[in-house]
């Protein structure tokens, strides 16, 4: 019976550590295979791909605080792939494929990391751009350039700075090699092109000194070939003969007509001073007293009597019958010429009615010596400016 006891024991020394190895080797391995285990251990193997399929695949057995640990656990991985994409640690393929993989499981609804990956996307394009822009300003299109560094994101702090710099550069550049052909252009006294050419930057840079300066002193080469004032004596026999009434007579009033243009203004008007000597001519010329005789005549007095009635009221004189009878019509008809209108030259034409230039009314001009300008045309409905006959070759005013 002792043997018995004593055999019973040995077996129980025996067996009972066994059971005890044996449980704890199965509560080791129920504890190793568990879910959560079995995600962090390929978590800290960053094997995110088995961590992705077994989040799938054990997703129903799993706590509410291991799936959040899980999803925290990824979202830093995701954090730090994004901040060594600023700092150009990684390549974004690598970051791209992560954040695919885990914002298509187990991140789909994480809207930081749907975040963060925008910022990856951003920069990524923004980076695109920039390589761009260097290669646009490597090959002289400073233009080009530009418009690429300016899509470079603020929130790429590793390369905005860079893109302002080199847009700047660019600026420079483009504005200098502008003006250089601008000024090609003004030797050539091409100044339209060369104004056209400096306007057409100002769609880029609207507020650069440089090119400012540059079309005011185009501007101020444009202009000063018609500065100043400038006279003809015209003719305003046809018009003085219908405001007389004398409509189908001929008569000549070579009257001073004077133009004015002071860079931003021009002024037409008849001289006041050349009426009394416009008269005179007219009643010095055979035609135009041969008509103011018919007309006498329609009123029962001869050429004889009306020598005689001149002679009697006005001291022989015709021209001061004439300003007697006719000046308030004769002024009418000379004021109808006097105007003011805003214009903008350019080495062709004369705008008018337009701070800058316009296709509707217009002179065309030559001025090939500085003292003499003739207008060519006119083109437009600007009143009284259609009532002028053209070739009109003016003189320069000097005082």
């Amino acid at each position: 019976m002792a043997k018995k006891k004593t055999l019973i024991k040995r077996i129980l020394f025996i067996v009972i550590p066994i059971v005890l190895v044996l449980g704890a080797i199965g509560g080791f391995l129920m504890w190793y295979f568990a879910p959560a285990n079995r995600i962090n251990r390929a978590l800290e193997a960053e094997d995110y791909q088995t961590v992705t399929a077994l989040y799938d695949e054990l997703y129903d057995r799993l706590k509410d605080e291991q799936t959040e640990a899980i999803q925290e656990s990824l979202y830093s991985v995701a954090k730090d792939y994004h901040d060594d994409y600023l700092k150009e640690k990684v390549e974004y393929d690598d970051v791209a494929d992560y954040y695919k993989l885990v914002m298509e499981s187990v991140l789909s609804y994480h809207r930081k990391t749907k975040k963060l990956f925008e910022e990856v996307e951003t920069i990524h394009q923004s980076r695109i751009d920039y390589d761009k822009g260097i290669e646009l300003m490597e090959a002289g299109d400073y233009l080009g350039a530009i418009e690429f560094f300016r899509k470079v994101s603020e929130i790429d702090e590793l390369y905005i700075d860079k893109a302002l710099q080199y847009e700047d550069s660019c600026k420079q550049s483009y504005i200098a090699e502008l003006i250089a052909e601008a000024d090609v252009l003004i030797a050539e006294e091409k100044y339209e092109s060369a104004r056209e050419l400096i306007i057409s930057a100002f769609d880029y840079f609207p507020e650069e000194d440089e090119l400012t300066a540059k079309l005011e002193e185009i501007t101020a080469l444009m202009y000063s070939d018609i500065e100043g004032k400038w006279s003809t004596t015209y003719d305003f026999g046809d018009l003085i003969a219908s405001e007389m009434g004398l409509s189908g007579y001929s008569l000549y009033f070579p009257a001073e007509l004077m133009f004015e243009f002071d860079g931003t203004t021009m002024k037409m008007y008849v001289n006041e001073d050349s009426i009394e000597e416009a008269l005179d001519a007219m009643c010095a010329d055979p035609d135009s007293m041969d008509a103011l005789y018919v007309v006498a005549e329609q009123y029962g007095v001869n050429k004889l009597e009306a020598d005689v009635l001149v002679k009697l009221f006005y001291g022989g004189s015709y021209s001061a019958f004439l300003l007697d009878q006719y000046g308030t019509e004769i002024n009418e008809a000379l004021n109808a010429f006097k105007c003011e209108i805003v214009y903008s030259a350019d080495s062709r034409k004369i705008h008018l009615g337009a701070s800058q230039s316009n296709t509707a009314d217009y002179f065309t001009y030559e001025s090939e010596e500085s003292n003499s300008l003739e207008l060519l045309s006119y083109t437009g409905n600007t009143d009284p400016i259609y009532a002028l006959k053209f070739p009109i070759n003016l003189i320069r005013k000097l005082f």
